[in-house]
């Protein structure tokens, strides 16, 4: 025969069995997984924080340029004044005359530097440079070895400055001309070109007629450079300055 306290026990135990976890368990886990929750950060917690970008404009690198102060020009006041008055008239002739006055000086004084002689010694050597040498003298003149500027008696062999005319018949340039024979009223030369602006000539073998009104002079015989850079070339002891002469 059971014990009816003990079956009584039994009884009970099964039922909470079969009726689970009691309020107090349930309560306890729910509050555990509150606290895990609480402790682990989830995705929707964690606050991500972007960056902040900071521009730059090109004022901050280079500043736009700053006007400089102006400069302030003081003008002088002027008076409207009656042309026809005589102090106003008087005073206007009196600056004209000061400045044809002060410009007749400067013109003065460019006479003088031109009137100073320029004279060019060129001394011939056996190496390619040659030495030039200027001489100015303002109070004595040093002549050169005249040319003779009557052409009536030019023979072969010599040398004479001719003009040669171009087409209008109106302009011409100077040529040093070597006679070569007479013919009728002329002659027939070999012209010779200046080289640069030296005192040298040399032949380029062209022939042509002159007249004798377009001889201008007779030059003196010529002489020869003992120079390498002037080989076959010719330069006469007269100033032929005066002479326009076409450069080659």
């Amino acid at each position: 025969m059971t014990d009816p306290v003990l079956s009584q026990f039994q009884l009970s135990k099964y039922q909470e069995s079969q009726a689970g976890p009691s309020q107090a368990e349930s309560s306890s886990t729910a509050k555990l997984q509150t606290e895990k929750s609480q402790t682990k950060p989830t995705l929707s917690s964690i606050e991500i924080k972007k960056p902040t970008l900071q521009i730059i404009t090109p004022e901050q690198i280079r500043p736009h340029p700053k006007a400089g102060e102006r400069k302030s020009t003081i003008r002088r006041k002027k008076k409207s004044l009656i042309l026809t008055d005589t102090p106003v008239k008087e005073n206007i002739e009196e600056e004209a005359r000061l400045r044809e006055e002060k410009a007749q000086k400067k013109t003065k004084r460019t006479n003088k530097k031109k009137e100073a002689v320029k004279r060019r010694i060129l001394e011939d050597s056996s190496s390619d440079d040659d030495s030039v040498i200027y001489e100015e003298s303002s109070d004595s003149l040093e002549e050169f070895d005249a040319y003779d500027d009557s052409p009536q008696a030019v023979t072969k062999g010599d040398f004479v400055i001719v003009k040669v005319y171009g087409q209008n018949k109106l302009n011409f340039r100077h040529y040093v001309g070597e006679i070569i024979h007479a013919v009728n009223d002329g002659f027939e030369v070999t012209f010779l070109k200046r080289h640069k602006e030296t005192k040298y000539f040399f032949k380029n073998n062209e022939n042509g007629f002159v007249v004798k009104a377009d001889i201008v002079c007779k030059l003196p015989m010529p002489a020869k450079s003992n120079s390498a850079r002037y080989a076959n070339m010719v330069s006469f002891q007269v100033d032929l300055n005066e002479f326009d002469f076409t450069v080659y």
